[in-house]
């Protein structure tokens, strides 16, 4: 370990042109001129190269501080006196193992089995549609007699730092056995950090960033259910909320998020609009291309992305000759849930970035995933071959192919924010640019940009849209 030690710190002395005496075990991302988003994402590829390993997802959400780089690089069985130049990289003692819900139910109709799965005191957590609480009542009734339960509605359009610790203190008052989230992404979020809060009421949501093991389950146990198909919330270890007066998004990564049970049926996304089911395709079709692309290599899910990608395309190609047809909606929802795997393992990039900055302007996720995907790959592709890859897999001639094909159906679905909305965020391009740079996908990027290239694709994505 001292050898780690003393090799690591010699890295972040040469990467950011520090002495010994400016740095401690404790210092870590911030702490440093150099050591911004940038400088975080290449001293992770410098300690692959250096010692010879790949680190999974969940060994980069780990690193907060040199001490951190050490005890991660230390769990690897073979440290850098045992590896030679060329020699392949030593998996990690963990196994990048993939994590998904404990019991998946899917299919036309599986929602009926919710009145066997759940027990106790059921707190359901819906949306704010009336939709979201005809949903609450339908559900009620496919409850056994002896099952008590209250349907909460979250407040807010995002999950607001203030509307989750109230919605908590409304759990605090029913306690709950039973956590059931019943809408989309922003609902699934919602319900994962009021469950936090509730298991916790003194948890200090602002105090976490990354990675916590949180010991959950101690009053309640947890079931997601989407209704829209795209965020990937329902397979996701994260949970994003917004604070006022801030456009990124701060984000809780615990793997212990994930749900005991899971039920996919895509019958419940029939009532949702022909604009939701294009954005939520888009983002689906963002966490599985940029999965694929990112820095943190997952073998296993390398074909769950390229059939995400394929089925989605396919998808978007049949809504404006079929409709949104139960086939469709069928081959969306579990392609999300195949896109929201690899994301969760494989990290995404820059367009997530971005994206994460649009909430506090009003901007949809998928919405401002579409806006951003095509500027970003082409400003990866000039800096890295990975696409070219990626396109033989899908079957492509060339990377202009591609971009063509999903071109066409970015201008079929018609996802552009209004024009008063557009000159408010190009006012804010600078902040938006500093938050994306800032944000943990942006570590993850598949290829290392300054803040240029970012300014670039900014500008790129607001010239595409129609004037």
């Amino acid at each position: 370990m001292k050898q780690i030690k003393t090799s690591v710190y010699k890295l972040i002395f040469e990467q950011f042109s520090v002495s010994e005496d400016d740095i401690t075990d404790e210092t870590g991302p911030g702490d440093l001129p150099k050591w911004d988003s940038i400088g975080q994402l290449r001293l992770i590829l410098s300690l692959e190269e250096e010692f010879g390993i790949q680190l999974s997802v969940d060994d980069i959400m780990k690193i907060n501080s040199i001490k951190d780089i050490v005890k991660v690089i230390g769990k690897y069985k073979s440290g850098v006196s045992e590896l030679s130049k060329g020699q392949k990289p030593v998996p990690s003692t963990d196994f990048h193992p993939v994590r998904v819900p404990a019991t998946t139910y899917w299919g036309h109709g599986s929602l009926s089995v919710i009145g066997n799965i759940v027990h106790g005191r059921v707190a359901f957590i819906t949306g704010l549609s009336g939709y979201a609480k005809d949903m609450g009542k339908r559900v009620s009734k496919m409850l056994p007699e002896h099952i008590g339960f209250k349907v909460f509605q979250r407040q807010g359009r995002e999950p607001y730092h203030n509307n989750i610790i109230t919605l908590s203190e409304e759990l605090q008052s029913f306690l709950p056995e039973h956590i059931v989230a019943i809408g989309g992404g922003s609902t699934i979020d919602m319900a994962k950090l009021t469950w936090l809060l509730y298991e916790k009421p003194g948890f200090e949501l602002n105090e976490v960033n990354l990675y916590k093991d949180l010991k959950l389950r101690d009053k309640a146990i947890f079931t997601a259910v989407p209704t829209t198909f795209g965020s990937g919330s329902e397979v996701s270890s994260a949970a994003a909320f917004s604070e006022p007066n801030k456009t990124g998004k701060c984000i809780v990564v615990s793997h212990e998020f994930l749900p005991d049970q899971l039920i996919l049926d895509p019958s419940l996304g029939q009532s949702a609009s022909l604009s939701t089911i294009y954005a939520s395709a888009f983002d689906a079709l963002t966490h599985a291309i940029e999965g694929y692309v990112s820095i943190v290599n997952h073998p296993l899910l390398a074909s769950s992305a390229i059939m995400a990608i394929k089925n989605i395309l396919a998808v978007l190609g049949k809504i404006k000759s079929s409709g949104v047809t139960q086939d469709v909606l069928e081959t969306l929802c579990y392609a999300a849930y195949n896109a929201g795997i690899v994301q969760n393992h494989c990290s995404v990039g820059l367009t997530h970035s971005l994206a994460h900055q649009m909430g506090g302007f009003g901007i949809g996720h998928g919405v401002a995933n579409s806006l951003f995907l095509v500027p970003v790959i082409n400003c990866n592709a000039a800096k890295t071959d990975i696409y070219t890859k990626l396109m033989s897999e899908m079957g492509f001639s060339t990377l202009n192919d591609f971009i063509d094909n999903v071109n066409r159906l970015l201008s079929e679905a018609k996802l552009y924010p209004d024009k008063g909305v557009i000159d408010d965020i190009v006012s804010n391009k600078s902040l938006i640019v500093e938050g994306a740079m800032d944000d943990i996908t942006f570590r993850t990027n598949p290829a290392v940009l300054d803040k240029s290239a970012v300014e670039l694709v900014f500008d790129q994505a607001i010239n595409n849209l129609p004037s």
